[in-house]
């Protein structure tokens, strides 16, 4: 996502957190299509964003995830359909639009040469903002960055930059945020600080819009997530909804030849997935009502010790969707 903008571009009005588009959805895409050449991108996409909420983008590599984030930056014009973004036309009036939005792209855009405290004085110079020095390190130190403000940012770690880029996209104070793969190649105890930050946006009464290939992610983070696939929305609800619609799993323990019954109940119509491990064959059914079925032909085959119900997890609902693994 090109994010680039002359200081002319910027509007010095800055919204507060839930100021623009509180009447309603902070977006609001309809039906919306890109197409590059022969490839659809996006294909009558529709997506609500409601104030104060996290929604998700989950779908695998070239689902259209990143081109929805740039519709709705105003960087991308659709063929055809509807994109408002903070009761703003993001067609009409992209550089309206993005004054009032904060956006961390997939590559962060940072200058290595440069600091954390030089990369956002900077960006308070694109935003017009008066005397910002109290707002720099108030951001920084919010970002646990005020130590590192004189580091150059080649010496941060992975962690440290995605943090840097949020807190770039903090610094005007916009109402929503939008942010693509806010965690990929953060190692573990990063991931998990840059997610207290982002819940912390919500509890500020900010809206976000995220991209992630991390089912745990999506899991933990979001209010509700979008499942996309070839340009459309296949589902969107909350994760526990999501789990909820997928069924029960079962985990049936084996003796033996486990394999085999992998293999067997693979070619069952009333089985929805299968995964095996050394003792164990998990099955997903099409409804309860086939679950005794699968058992006893399982059994049939190598004797089932036991039969565990395990509840469903996104991968279950997404794979169950799609048919594809998150990567590919």
């Amino acid at each position: 996502m090109d994010l680039s903008m002359p200081r002319e571009a910027m509007s010095s009005t800055i919204s507060t957190p839930g100021r623009a588009g509180s009447a309603g959805n902070v977006v609001e895409l309809n039906e919306v299509r890109v197409v590059f050449g022969d490839l659809v991108a996006l294909d009558g996409l529709t997506l609500s964003v409601a104030p104060g909420e996290i929604v998700g983008l989950l779908g695998p590599n070239g689902a259209g995830k990143t081109t929805t984030m740039d519709v709705c930056c105003g960087l991308r014009v659709p063929a055809s359909g509807t994109a408002r973004v903070l009761d703003l036309d993001a067609v009409k009036s992209p550089r309206q639009l993005r004054a009032n939005i904060g956006v961390v792209p997939q590559d962060s855009g940072l200058y290595p040469e440069l600091s954390p405290y030089e990369h956002l004085h900077f960006a308070a110079a694109l935003y017009d903002l008066r005397q910002p020095k109290a707002r720099i390190e108030g951001t920084l130190r919010l970002m646990g960055l005020w130590d590192r403000r004189g580091q150059r940012v080649s010496t941060l770690s992975k962690g440290m930059r995605r943090r840097l880029a949020l807190a770039r996209a903090l610094l005007h104070d916009p109402a929503l945020l939008f942010l693509d793969e806010p965690t990929l190649g953060v190692d573990v105890q990063g991931r998990r600080a840059l997610w207290e930050h982002i819940l912390r946006l919500r509890e500020e009464g900010r809206s976000v819009l995220l991209t992630t290939n991390y089912l745990d992610e999506a899991s933990a983070l979001c209010d509700r997530v979008a499942i996309m696939d070839r340009g459309r929305t296949l589902i969107c609800s909350s994760p526990a909804e999501l789990r909820r619609g997928a069924g029960v799993a079962l985990v049936l323990a084996c003796a033996s030849a486990t394999a085999q019954v992998a293999a067997s109940l693979r070619a069952r119509a009333d089985v929805l997935h299968v995964a095996e491990s050394s003792h164990c064959v998990r099955v997903r059914p099409v409804n309860e009502a086939a679950t005794a079925q699968i058992v006893a032909a399982a059994d049939a085959i190598a004797k089932v010790t036991s039969v565990r119900v395990e509840e469903p997890n996104l991968e279950d609902v997404f794979l169950a969707l799609t048919g594809k693994a998150l990567r590919e």
